[in-house]
Formats: C-alpha cells, structure tokens, sequence
C-alpha cells in the first residue's frame, strides 16, 4: 500500500525535476532535486529540503530550499539527486550526493527527443558532495570519480543515477552509465567505483553490463542505462539497469 502527497516547491525557482530523497541521523526526511528546464539539461543548480517524519507514512516538509551545487559557468550543466547517509567511518552522519557536471563547451542543447539525435561535444564529470554536518546545510565536494572510458577523456560521459552503497568492509560504491563515445549521441555502458578511503578517491573496477556496439546505430542498440545499486543483507549487491 501506497501514499501519495504533494511537495511543495514554493521558495525554490521553477522547475525541480528527478528528486531523492534519503533520512537524516536526527529523523528527518532530506529531498534532494536538480532544477530542470527540460529533461536533457538542467539549469545549473542543486537544490535540497528537510521535512519531518510524521510516522504515518507521510512527511511534511518544510520547504527550507537550500541550493547545495551550482554550475561552473554559462556553458555547464548539472544534474544528479541521489542522497545517501554515511552510516559509519569519519564522515558518519553525514549525507553523500552523486552528481553529473557536464560542460557543453559551447551552448546548452535545447534539444529534446529528436531523432536522429544531434551530434554534440561534451565533457562529463561525475562528482560527489557532502554535507559539512548532519544538519545538511551546508555542502562541498569531496571528491570527482575517473573516468570510464580514459581513451577518450577529457570528452567523458560519466552520469550518476545511483545512490551511494556502502560496503560492510567500509568501502563506498557507486555506480554510472557512461557512454563510450565523446559525443552525446553513443552506447550506454553501466560501470561501478569503488573508493577504499571514504569517498576521497575512486577507482573504476569495471562494468556491470556494456552496450551492444556492434549495432552502428546507437538509437536501435542494446544499452546499459541509469545502474541502480542496492546492498543486500547477506552482503551481495544488487544492480537493475534500464
């Protein structure tokens, strides 16, 4: 059984798409959202808010908007929503954030679902933020992941729609779909990171499942989008893959 509620966004500029949320060590409930003028960029900003747990299956919330990211300049993008609490280690109690910086390096592509797709130069980095405490207010980066495909970086797809797992041996994991050519147009592959030292750095151990680039035509291929990763109780993790 399920319950649906509004969320407010007043506060917030318009246009809060693709939200996470995740709990805060004190109880509450911290939403996590990109702004998004259109479904293939952003506007440049990371936005978040804290409701409280009314224990009913409902929570309300407070629309503290906090913009936690903002783009590094008028050709960047950035988008990403997937908050994590770090149960353990020097960070605990604080909250993790994936997220995908994307520079055009020329102007935004105000393109949606065109077909065929144009062909667009792009820099993608996957990065991670934290929160500077448990209460959430205040953010900063801790680290930005390798790329996947290092033959063609700094042209790098890398976008991160999964929350961070944290392994029982201390190690984070996290997972992205990343695309094996330098243009946005191209084949979707679903690779996984791990980082031994609390987030500070990333290493790419491999793919969970590559896209089938033997077909030419990337819009009919086999692809390996958006990798969600889950632990398991017995210590197994579990991918889906769209």
């Amino acid at each position: 059984t399920w319950l649906g509620m509004t969320v407010p966004v007043s506060g917030i500029p318009p246009n809060p798409v693709f939200p996470g949320v995740c709990k805060m060590t004190n109880g509450d409930v911290l939403m996590v959202t990109p702004r998004m003028t259109h479904h293939l960029y952003g506007d440049g900003e990371i936005w978040s808010q804290t409701g409280s747990d009314n224990g009913d299956g409902t929570v309300t919330w407070r629309a503290d908007w906090t913009k936690i990211y903002a783009s590094k300049g008028s050709t960047w993008d950035v988008r990403g929503s997937q908050p994590s609490l770090v149960p353990s280690g020097p960070h605990a109690g604080k909250v993790v954030v994936s997220i995908a910086d994307t520079n055009w390096l020329a102007s935004l592509l105000r393109t949606d679902y065109l077909s065929p797709w144009p062909t667009v130069s792009v820099q993608c980095f996957c990065r991670i933020l934290i929160s500077t405490d448990a209460t959430c207010t205040a953010w900063t980066e801790l680290a930005t992941l390798p790329p996947a495909f290092p033959a063609i970086a700094p042209n790098c797809n890398d976008f991160p729609e999964c929350p961070i797992q944290f392994l029982p041996n201390g190690d984070w994991m996290v997972a992205t779909y990343s695309r094996e050519t330098h243009d946005y147009i191209g084949w979707y592959s679903a690779a996984y990171f791990r980082s031994t030292d609390n987030g500070a750095n990333w290493t790419h151990e491999g793919f969970v499942a590559r896209a089938d680039t033997s077909n030419p035509d990337p819009e009919l291929a086999e692809q390996a989008d958006e990798p969600q990763l889950l632990m398991l109780q017995n210590g197994e993790m579990i991918c889906v893959i769209r």
